[in-house]
């Protein structure tokens, strides 16, 4: 066996964190990404969660192992997010 993957978090400033925050569709479900006590949180449809950044655009949840979200860019602000789930990828548009 693989050893485990470690999740660190590795900070990021405020004004860093505010490229990712806005309002994605996501399928059917408005997701309300923002910044919250210096991370990012992730809210729709089941409860919220904290993100905690692994680099490269790439966060997973503080609460579930199996949760990613990777975020795409349009020059400087995301434009898109990659949720990934349990083995299954969504992917969200922002919307304003």
């Amino acid at each position: 066996g693989w050893a485990p993957r470690v999740r660190a978090e590795i900070p990021l400033a405020a004004e860093q964190l505010q490229r990712y925050c806005g309002t994605y569709q996501l399928d059917t479900t408005r997701v309300r990404v923002f910044a919250a006590d210096g991370r990012l949180r992730f809210e729709g449809n089941d409860p919220g969660f904290a993100l905690l950044y692994q680099g490269r655009h790439v966060f997973v949840s503080a609460a579930d192992k199996t949760v990613s979200v990777t975020f795409q860019f349009e020059n400087d602000r995301a434009a898109s997010f990659t949720l990934t789930r349990g083995g299954f990828e969504s992917t969200a548009r922002r919307m304003e």
